[in-house]
């Protein structure tokens, strides 16, 4: 007989970046950005006991645009503790930022979360279609950081996306 172990590796989760003020989201989508939810069949999960909730502003990198050019795929950096909120669409005449909010679980003591090291794909439908105009705010790959690093498992996963 055979015994096979899995070894997981646990950490704390800790957000890399301050945590968005929703009272500044929803100035911004006051003055013209969308809010866009993912299209893709999704439940939030609901928050477990030993953790509180925070947002970060998310990793991701795009996967493809549509053939009508308002749906777009993009990947995004998650993990047990990282659950992508919502994300929002500034447009103006050269470029449509994407700016993902993630819903980060902070564990309490004696709790703990994985690394942030799976990549989740989403579907966003923009109100306006890409046209000429560039996709920006994706995270840029690296070895510098934790956040390069996390970026690059992403774009691996692109690169390897039929």
């Amino acid at each position: 007989m055979t015994l096979l172990i899995g070894l997981f590796f646990i950490v704390g989760c800790e957000t890399t970046n301050p945590p968005a003020d929703r009272s500044s989201l929803a100035a911004r989508v006051a003055q013209g950005e969308e809010t866009a939810e993912p299209l893709s069949p999704y439940a939030k999960p609901t928050i477990p006991n030993g953790f509180d909730a925070g947002e970060e502003i998310g990793l991701w990198r795009l996967q493809s645009i549509g053939n009508d050019g308002r749906l777009v795929t993009i990947r995004v950096a998650t993990s047990s503790c990282t659950h992508v909120d919502h994300v929002v669409a500034t447009y103006d005449d050269n470029s449509i930022a994407l700016t993902v909010h993630n819903e980060v679980w902070q564990p309490r003591q004696g709790y703990a979360c994985t690394l942030p090291l799976y990549s989740s794909a989403y579907q966003v439908r923009l109100r306006e279609a890409v046209g000429q105009r560039t996709i920006t705010g994706e995270c840029t790959p690296g070895d510098a950081n934790p956040a390069q690093r996390q970026c690059e498992t992403v774009r691996q996963t692109v690169e390897s996306s039929p």
